[in-house]
């Protein structure tokens, strides 16, 4: 989705061993680029890609969010966003958690 004058994809994560559903947001920028979505190997995306994966990309390899639901279990680092774009406060009723890296993920049948 193209908003905010650049592309971004959220993937959503499920926490596990709560009493409830809970979910969670990643929020990944994938550049400014009018024309196309932009993936560099520098890019948060990128890593989560590549863990989600289990290995690099090949030459030519598109790197699509269903990578994300081939039943991994994901180990992930979740924050509280409480600072507005510009570095302000958010008050009580704005702020959100979210998933702020992927650590790992643990394939199907390895375990």
């Amino acid at each position: 989705m193209r908003t905010y004058s650049r592309w971004s994809i959220l993937i959503e994560f499920e926490l596990l061993g709560e009493s409830e559903t809970v979910r969670v947001c990643a929020f990944y920028n994938l550049g400014n680029d009018p024309s196309k979505p932009r993936i560099g190997r520098q890019c948060r995306y990128f890593s989560a890609w590549v863990i989600a994966h289990g290995e690099l990309p090949c030459k030519n390899q598109l790197m699509t969010p269903q990578v994300f639901l081939e039943g991994q279990v994901f180990q992930v680092e979740v924050d509280d966003c409480r600072k507005n774009f510009d570095a302000r406060e958010k008050t009580e009723g704005e702020i959100y958690s979210r998933v702020t890296r992927v650590w790992s993920a643990e394939r199907p049948g390895n375990q």
